[in-house]
């Protein structure tokens, strides 16, 4: 800033202490004298301090206003810059535990288009029902295992990751095959046969609903002769039916039929 910027500044700022100051030396100086030409001056000494005063007052509001605007500016730009450092963050943070879930679904035979859709419910629901079934299948024997049979039916195959959900159906059943006509039904359901039971109805029924399947029923089927069976397949007499969660397949105590 130049001098005669510096001067001028000062002289507007203290406007008012400096037109006191005048005021007193002009009213000690003009005394008693009279005639048109002190009336005139006085009154022009007035004016113009008024205008001074005024000047200065406005120039310390748009000082103070200048100053304001100034911090505010600053403050804002700092909120804004700690702002995007957080939602940046965030945003890593969530796709990193997006991506996580997204391989957690994958793994258990979730189709890609299912596990990237899928509502926060929908992924819980997948997630538990994988936890239960494997706390029902902790205690099998490896007897039990090789003695079960599990029919997959071929509609089921086209709603999850076929190669993944075989493999861990075989964790459960020494047999497990594709079998038997398509069905044309959303209303999937898990039939066990002579042999079998509910527990294990309910452990194959969970896996199933772990990869995104939803089951509507859980029966016991009097129509194949052969014993230690399950079957996943749709039903089209179980679609009015809602499906089951997780947390009702492992409660069961009976078969769920409509």
């Amino acid at each position: 800033m130049s001098a005669l910027k510096i001067v001028w500044s000062w002289l507007i700022s203290n406007g008012g202490i400096l037109m006191s100051g005048i005021s007193g030396i002009f009213s000690v100086f003009i005394g008693d004298k009279k005639g048109r030409f002190w009336k005139v001056l006085t009154l022009l000494g007035v004016v113009l301090g008024l205008i001074w005063a005024l000047a200065s007052a406005n120039f310390a509001d748009r000082e103070q206003q200048q100053k304001m605007n100034k911090a505010i500016m600053r403050v804002d730009a700092y909120v804004q810059q700690r702002s995007q450092e957080t939602v940046s963050a965030v945003n890593l943070n969530t796709r990193a535990a997006l991506e996580e879930v997204t391989q957690k679904l994958l793994a258990l035979g979730v189709l890609p288009q299912i596990a990237q859709g899928a509502t926060l419910q929908r992924t819980l629901d997948m997630v538990n029902a994988a936890t239960k079934a494997s706390a029902l299948t902790r205690n099998w024997s490896e007897e039990r295992r090789a003695a079960l049979t599990i029919w997959v039916f071929p509609h089921v195959t086209q709603e999850v990751n076929n190669d993944v959900v075989l493999a861990r159906l075989r964790r459960l059943a020494l047999h497990v095959e594709v079998h038997g006509p398509q069905v044309s039904s959303e209303a999937n359901s898990v039939w066990w046969s002579e042999g079998s039971n509910l527990d294990e109805a309910k452990a194959v029924a969970l896996t199933a609903v772990s990869a995104g399947l939803q089951i509507k029923q859980i029966c016991r089927s009097t129509k194949v002769p052969l014993r230690n069976l399950i079957q996943v397949g749709g039903s089209v007499a179980a679609q009015r039916l809602q499906p089951l969660s997780p947390s009702q397949i492992e409660t069961l105590t009976g078969p769920v039929c409509p």
